[in-house]
């Protein structure tokens, strides 16, 4: 029998029935409150975020897409949302007329600076607290290690 024909341990099959629990229960958590407080969804939160750290270039569209781990499509409604409450524009590139970047807009770094503080108290709540006395290098390294390991399973298909 190869190593990956070896069944699960009781450990190894707590650890995968738990990884996706735990993932979805935080990120739940994280979009109610973000809507229930600001009307904001995660991912939207997530693409303000990173706009905010654009210094006022905004992101390509389907770079913003990888950012917040989404479809292109997905992300394009995901600003058209943003778009339509005034948090957002989309601006053509001055040298591709073709690529579209999203920008955030003085209304967007201000629901932003608003949500922040309240949205990191709760991940802090929610996740770090839950984390005391573990190593979160090695913890970042490990998950980064199963990010690759998905990511070269997926390549070989």
């Amino acid at each position: 029998m190869t190593d990956d024909l070896r069944p699960l341990s009781a450990t190894e099959e707590k650890v995968l029935r738990t990884l996706p629990e735990a993932i979805d229960a935080l990120l739940k958590a994280w979009d109610e409150d973000l809507t229930r407080r600001h009307g904001l969804s995660q991912v939207e939160y997530t693409a303000l975020r990173v706009l905010s750290e654009a210094d006022g270039q905004g992101r390509q569209l389907s770079l913003l897409a990888e950012d917040c781990l989404q479809s292109l499509s997905a992300m394009s409604r995901t600003v058209d949302r943003l778009e339509a409450r005034g948090l957002v524009e989309r601006r053509r590139g001055s040298s591709d007329r073709r690529a579209v970047r999203a920008v955030l807009t003085e209304r967007g770094a201000g629901v932003l600076e608003e949500a922040g503080p309240e949205h990191l108290r709760l991940v802090r709540r929610t996740l770090f607290d839950q984390l005391e006395g573990i190593d979160l290098s090695a913890m970042a390294e490990v998950l980064r290690r199963i990010v690759e390991g998905a990511q070269r399973a997926r390549a070989v298909r």
